[in-house]
């Protein structure tokens, strides 16, 4: 048993010598070949094209309106909702609207009964001439100096 694995290191020891053996050849192969291998270089012998940067910036504002407008229909739609094929779009359209309803009766509700409070409390009648004007005629602004 002592024998078999003092062989068996000696053959370990071998095959990991003969595995790591770099030569200056086989790196200078490897590092060809690797070389050959890159895409990213540009020979030198090559003409590059120009960039046309004014094309470019074109297209990038046209992209960008056509953004802002997507942007302000969806904005326009949330904002004024129309009843559609859409299911929930007609739920949201119908919502929005019983709201807005709601704000404008709260909102002429609450002015007119400050108004009637008003008019309960002081009593005011307007004063007519007999040809159905005003009876008191107010300067206007260049009669005021």
């Amino acid at each position: 048993m002592n024998r078999l694995t003092k062989l068996l290191s000696i053959v370990a020891f071998i095959s990991l010598g003969v595995a790591t053996e770099n030569t200056e050849e086989a790196i200078v192969e490897k590092l060809a070949i690797s070389e050959e291998s890159t895409s990213n270089d540009v020979s030198t012998n090559q003409d590059m094209l120009p960039i046309d940067t004014d094309k470019i910036v074109k297209v990038r504002q046209i992209k960008a309106q056509k953004r802002k407008a997507n942007a302000l229909y969806m904005l326009s739609k949330h904002k004024n909702p129309v009843n559609s094929s859409d299911p929930n779009m007609e739920a949201y359209s119908a919502r929005i609207q019983a709201e807005n309803k709601i704000k404008q009766n709260q909102r002429n509700g609450f002015l007119k009964t400050f108004a009637d409070g008003l008019r309960k409390k002081f009593q005011t009648k307007r004063l007519q001439a007999p040809d159905g004007e005003n009876a008191f005629k107010l300067p206007s602004n260049a009669e005021a100096k």
